[in-house]
This record gives C-alpha cells, sequence and structure tokens, in this order.
C-alpha cells in the first residue's frame, strides 16, 4: 500500500511540473513586459523609501503593502490581456498596451513624485518649463518669420 500512495503522489508531483512548465512557456513572450514593469515598481519603491526617510515620514507595512499588490495585480493585468489577445488571435499588441501604460503610471511616481521630494526641488517641472520656453521661442521666430514673408509678399 505504501507503494501505491508513493507512486500516486509522484504521479501528482509531476502533472504538478508539468502544469508550472506549461504555464512558464505560455507566459514566455511576455515575460519582458512583467520585467519591465516589475523593475520599475522595485525603482519606485526604493525611490519612495528613500524620499520617506530624507522627508522623516513614518515607512508602515501598509504602504508596503501597496507594493506587493502593484507586483501582483500589474503582473496580472498584463497576463490577462495575453490571454485576451490570445484567446482573440488578434494581433494589436495588448499585452505591450498595458505594460507601457503600466510603466507610465510608475514613471510618474518616481520622477514627479518621488525625486522631488529626494531633491528638494522639482527639477522635471524646471526641465518642462526650460523646453517649454525654447518651443515658444522658437514658434515666434517662426511665426515672425512667416508674418515678414507674408508682408514682403503683399507688396509685390
Amino acid at each position: 500500500m505504501p507503494d501505491r500512495i508513493l507512486s500516486y503522489l509522484q504521479d501528482v508531483w509531476n502533472f504538478l511540473q508539468t502544469l508550472f512548465l506549461w504555464g512558464v512557456m505560455f507566459l514566455l513572450p511576455i515575460n519582458s513586459f512583467i520585467s519591465a514593469v516589475v523593475a520599475l515598481i522595485t525603482i519606485d519603491l526604493i525611490t519612495g523609501v528613500w524620499a520617506s526617510l530624507k522627508n522623516k515620514e513614518k515607512l508602515t507595512a501598509k504602504r508596503m503593502a501597496k507594493t506587493v499588490n502593484k507586483f501582483l495585480l500589474y503582473s496580472l493585468a498584463i497576463i490577462a490581456a495575453y490571454i485576451l489577445q490570445y484567446i482573440g488571435d488578434d494581433g494589436i499588441g495588448l499585452p505591450r498596451i498595458v505594460a507601457m501604460y503600466v510603466g507610465a503610471i510608475e514613471l510618474k511616481s518616481i520622477l514627479l513624485e518621488n525625486i522631488p521630494k529626494i531633491m528638494g526641488k522639482n527639477i522635471f517641472m524646471n526641465l518642462w518649463q526650460i523646453i517649454k520656453g525654447k518651443i515658444e521661442e522658437m514658434m515666434t521666430g517662426i511665426s515672425t518669420k512667416n508674418n515678414s514673408n507674408d508682408t514682403s509678399t503683399d507688396h509685390q
């Protein structure tokens, strides 16, 4: 009887291994999306902790649990998008779109929330103001150039 139980357990173990490996192989095409999102979440966690320590804010288990939720839910969203695309047999790149959206959320958190807290000033908004000023300068130069060309052709 014990040999029979051991044989049964071995069969169950082999089935579970096969099922796990099938899942890994099925999800292999979206591995890079999930890895990128996990990397961004990790960077967000590091910069968030750094910003909290710098500003003497309390680190709580509740705030850390949000990171665990992000790991799980964002990964599940990408997997769900992949399954939906797989079922629909459509090549629209839905997992990529979801990963890009999640990545944009994490980049926003890193660049516009955490880093300004760490540095004490929002260098990205300052950089944006400089770029915006240069664009406006360029646009003014273009419109002035167009206006001078329009007036010169009116006299002819």
